[in-house]
């Protein structure tokens, strides 16, 4: 008559076999689960955990009566979280008492403790917005924490809330932050708010911390800046290390695009393309890396190259790929095809004006587009 699930975060769940309804909320526990016959559910590993899962027997009306008490909120007839003024969850209380002498109201502490858990949870699941609730009354009992401010800014940023991002990220930044997460995911939020200076330097800042290859995201922050200068100094720190260092194993294709992208820059891409060459292989083909070879090879000159590599990305992405739709637009520009340079780019830019469209792309992507559209408009209206 019930089911139990188990994920892969070890997050146990009993259901209602034939009505496909939770009998309990999600309870984090060990790999394996059981009910015994008394109602017992059972978690073991190598230590063991129980929960009661017998059916409650008491009224709905006191167990409303006591979800009120314990969240201090009501569901109103609209459906609606409302929280109970201070009279209002006094009055509970009372009613709660009058059939259970013994309750009595949360802690402090166990309510921060249960905040604390739930949160943990909320983040696991990707539940963002419920994460940043549980942080909030964490984060106002102890405002000198500033992991908790971090975590919640986090949240902010995953829920596309950029201003809210940015304050909670430097308030964790002022109070002492350790971590350098904490400046790289400020500087994608700045990113996206175009504040842009700020975010190479909070990219700056990560990578002295020790986060390994921030450099890309330095150096398009700073060409979507317009500091070319900036640019040129940081992409010439990635160009040695691309022509030094650099094995198949680090992230080439994340490296090699910002030397690809800006128009007018004559780096040596001999390299850098013979390293793309070794991770993209027949045996292991992947539509982002066969992009920037195409646009490496473009950049080298090798233009016939660059649109047999890039067309074979676009069959392997057929869908939202307007940034190698651009590149075969530029490619058999120099090729001397308009004609086909038109078709690539009017499907890039139907894409990219369609105010159905549903996509939704990062500050780095929105850049690596505009500019390449640019580029392809400044040739055309040239010839």
């Amino acid at each position: 008559r019930a089911v139990i699930t188990t994920s892969f975060q070890y997050q146990t769940q009993l259901w209602d076999a034939a009505a496909g309804e939770s009998l309990t909320p999600p309870l984090i526990g060990k790999r394996f689960s059981t009910v015994t016959a008394d109602g017992q559910l059972v978690m073991h590993d190598d230590s063991t955990l129980v929960y009661d899962v017998r059916p409650d027997d008491r009224p709905v009306e006191e167990l409303r009566l006591l979800a009120e008490a314990l969240s201090g909120h009501r569901i109103d007839d609209a459906g609606g979280y409302v929280p109970l003024t201070d009279d209002e969850h006094g009055a509970v209380w009372t009613r709660l008492r009058a059939s259970h002498p013994d309750a009595q109201p949360l802690t402090p502490q166990r309510e921060r403790a249960w905040h604390a858990a739930r949160a943990e949870i909320c983040e696991r699941d990707e539940r963002w917005a419920d994460a940043a609730a549980h942080l909030t009354p964490l984060i106002e009992a102890q405002p000198y924490r500033w992991r908790l401010w971090a975590r919640r800014g986090r949240a902010f940023r995953e829920l596309g809330e950029w201003e809210k991002a940015i304050a909670n990220l430097t308030a964790a930044a002022d109070r002492g932050a350790e971590d350098p997460s904490v400046w790289l995911d400020r500087g994608h939020c700045r990113a996206e708010q175009d504040q842009l200076r700020d975010a190479a330097a909070d990219f700056a800042r990560a990578a002295a911390m020790g986060v390994r290859h921030l450099e890309p995201l330095q150096a398009l922050a700073l060409l979507a800046a317009g500091d070319r200068a900036g640019y040129r100094t940081v992409a010439t720190r990635i160009l040695d290390f691309l022509n030094t260092k650099a094995q198949p194993s680090d992230p080439i294709e994340l490296l090699v695009w910002p030397l690809v992208l800006p128009a007018g820059e004559t780096p040596d891409l001999s390299k850098s393309i013979a390293l793309l060459e070794q991770v993209v292989t027949p045996k292991c083909p992947d539509a982002m890396g066969l992009r920037t070879l195409g646009a490496a090879l473009l950049r080298a000159g090798k233009t016939k190259e660059a649109i047999r590599r890039l067309e074979e990305g676009c069959k392997m992405r057929s869908e939202n790929f307007p940034s190698a739709w651009l590149l075969l637009a530029l490619a058999h520009h120099r090729a001397g095809s308009p004609a086909d340079a038109k078709k690539w780019f009017d499907r890039a830019a139907n894409w990219l004006d369609d105010p159905d469209s549903d996509y939704d792309l990062e500050w780095s992507d929105r850049l690596k587009v505009r500019l390449l559209r640019q580029e392809f408009e400044q040739l055309s209206a040239a010839k």
